[in-house]
């Protein structure tokens, strides 16, 4: 299936709504004409959203930090207040609280420790990363990620920049802003004549029904995997409290030139620690997974309910197929001309062939003869247990997936879930040792020193007194387990699930011990 092609028809309509209208009669100041008032705020909002482009191309975060949407916020208030139900009133209403996201102070906070961080004053506008760059347009790609994107975020950030901290401005800061934009694109589709003309690189497109129900479906896309990310306390940070040991290198060291004991010259005195990342990493998951105090992988209940947030999400996804669905009908059912439409029927029409066309992919898939049938599927998926009869790779092979209950009904602290297993003692699986150096040198040549920085060298040396620590990995960490506490090799045993449940907590309903090792291909 062309993925650009899909791409195009749900990102598009969302570009859509920031070009510019074409009509920029009516003024600022008053609503004795909503239409016109409207068509002027939008207007003013289109410009800024340009400007913003222009600025973030020229790295002017001053500007970018500076903007204010309070005067087009106000303009759009005061059509509504006028006129409630004015449709694109609301759609600009909705694309100014996802903008101002962009600004909030709390990520603003976030990105100037992340610049500082990294040496810079100054960078590209936020979101931050996970989320850096635009919020809008990334929807589909948030959803798909979530909650893995979290995860990668806490790569190499200072330390006060968390998945706890993020977690808590997308629970505080972005969703209410992403509830209330769904709200007004909502309250927008209501209005069964909407159509709106605007300008993109000086070419005149139309938006209608069918862009406001796509745009409905991306927010909800964005909403669903935002309270994703928020469902599970994933917050990374090791056993001295902070994130450092995500980073690359985990190499010290220490050196100084000191007026030695011997007459010949000066004395260097060096010390380096090195720590092999697999080490380090490790020994951070077993804090993690592993402390008494730990709730690394358990639903959120402190300051939201990580339960209601899955359930949230599903109801989201459920939500967004809906549109989705309700935007092809519409616009299958347009009778306009279609040269200036944003997604055209014969767009749909492609898609629908080419889903029609699939033939190598799993059985499912190539049963689907259009989009309406993905539509009917994904919507089944998140519904109740689906069965898929395919070939496995090693035959065919037919297996049952209850998507839902990891929203509504979902796992508690998934480090239960973790196969049976015992941490084997540090000195089992660690080699450490130390090499001291303590050598005279001669002053009139150079001593090199491999340093974390790269190699450094020293005249008028003496003597040498070093001490390089070095810590390796040296064996397994982790004993997995039967049944009955003996030790297996995974290589060739099927782990052992704790409670013989090998449905993943219903993930997998009726799944045994027995399907997966033919699936998977165990010879046990």
């Amino acid at each position: 299936m062309n993925r650009s092609l899909i791409a195009l028809a749900l990102l598009l309509p969302l570009a859509a709504f920031l070009g510019c209208s074409e009509d920029t009669t009516g003024a600022g100041g008053g609503v004795d004409n909503p239409d016109s008032a409207a068509a002027y705020w939008f207007q003013a909002l289109g410009d800024t959203v340009q400007h913003m482009g222009e600025a973030m191309d020229a790295g002017d975060t001053d500007y970018l930090r500076d903007l204010d949407f309070s005067a087009i916020r106000a303009g759009f208030q005061e059509v509504i207040a006028t006129e409630s139900m004015h449709s694109l009133a609301h759609v600009g209403m909705g694309l100014v609280e996802l903008l101002e996201v962009n600004y909030d102070p709390d990520i603003w906070d976030m990105i100037d420790s992340i610049l500082a961080s990294e040496g810079r004053d100054g960078g590209p506008a936020p979101l931050a990363h996970p989320l850096r760059g635009r919020l809008l347009g990334r929807e589909w790609a948030i959803l798909a990620e979530a909650p893995l994107t979290l995860a990668d975020a806490s790569r190499s950030l200072p330390g006060n920049v968390t998945i706890a901290n993020m977690q808590a401005i997308i629970h505080g800061g972005i969703l209410p802003k992403v509830s209330q934009a769904i709200t007004h694109f909502d309250l927008a589709e209501i209005d069964p004549d909407f159509s709106h003309h605007y300008v993109v690189d000086g070419d005149t497109c139309e938006a209608d029904r069918g862009e406001l129900y796509f745009t409905g479906a991306a927010l909800r896309a964005l909403r669903g995997g935002l309270r994703m990310m928020i469902g599970y306390d994933m917050d990374l940070a090791g056993a001295d409290g902070t994130y450092d040991w995500l980073d690359a290198d985990e190499w010290e060291m220490t050196w100084e030139v000191l007026d030695g004991p011997v007459e010949t010259g000066d004395t260097l005195r060096y010390h380096s620690t090195y720590i092999e990342d697999e080490v380090r990493v490790i020994r951070n998951l077993r804090h993690l997974l592993t402390d008494p105090g730990s709730t690394f992988l358990t639903l959120n209940t402190d300051d939201w309910s990580g339960e209601s947030m899955l359930s949230l999400a599903r109801s989201d996804m459920l939500a967004m197929i809906g549109k989705l669905d309700l935007a092809r009908t519409a616009i299958l059912a347009e009778a306009d001309e279609q040269d200036d439409d944003l997604i055209k029927i014969g767009m749909l029409e492609d898609l629908d062939a080419e889903v029609g066309g699939i033939v190598d992919g799993p059985a499912f898939a190539q049963a689907w003869e259009g989009l309406d049938d993905v539509i009917a599927w994904a919507d089944s998926l998140f519904r109740h247990p689906m069965t898929f009869t395919d070939d496995m790779g090693t035959g065919p092979f037919t297996i049952t997936v209850n998507l839902s209950v990891l929203f509504t009904d979902p796992v508690a602290d998934w480090k239960t879930m973790l196969p049976l297993h015992e941490w084997n003692d540090e000195a089992e699986w660690v080699d450490e040792y130390a090499d001291p150096s303590e050598q005279p040198w001669n002053p009139e040549a150079e001593y090199w020193l491999m340093t974390p920085d790269g190699w450094e060298h020293f005249f008028g040396i003496g003597w040498v007194d070093g001490l390089e620590e070095e810590t390796w990995m040296a064996g397994e960490p982790v004993t997995f387990l039967d049944n009955q506490g003996g030790s297996i090799n995974p290589d060739v045993v099927l782990p052992f699930m704790p409670d013989d449940d090998y449905t993943f907590a219903g993930l997998f309903p009726g799944m045994t011990r027995g399907d997966w090792i033919d699936l998977l291909g165990y010879g046990d």
